[in-house]
């Protein structure tokens, strides 16, 4: 059975290369051209020249495990004595913080 890679096969175009693609489009020269200067597929191509922002979109992450009250009561925590400040997080989660 083989493993699913750790990276995506592709990568995405920065907006130098969305502004570049673009700007080769309209200079007149096809989809494959571009993709050939900017190293990338016909595709990605397609995307950059017919989608509404230059920008690339944000890529969402992992949510976060601690809501804002749970991290805020943890700093409160923290900075209320110097032997807490000195607690490794270890220590965090075994101790106060089980729940």
């Amino acid at each position: 059975m083989s493993e699913a890679p750790s990276t995506p096969r592709h990568r995405y175009l920065t907006r130098d290369e969305t502004i570049e693609a673009r700007a080769l489009h309209r200079a007149g020269h096809s989809n494959s051209f571009i993709a050939n200067q900017l190293n990338c597929t016909d595709r990605q191509v397609r995307y950059a020249i017919t989608r509404d922002r230059v920008t690339p979109k944000k890529r969402a992450g992992l949510p976060p495990r601690l809501s804002d009250a749970q991290v805020n009561e943890l700093k409160a925590y923290i900075r209320s004595s110097r032997q807490t400040r000195q607690m490794s997080y270890r220590e965090l989660a075994n101790g106060p913080f089980e729940h």
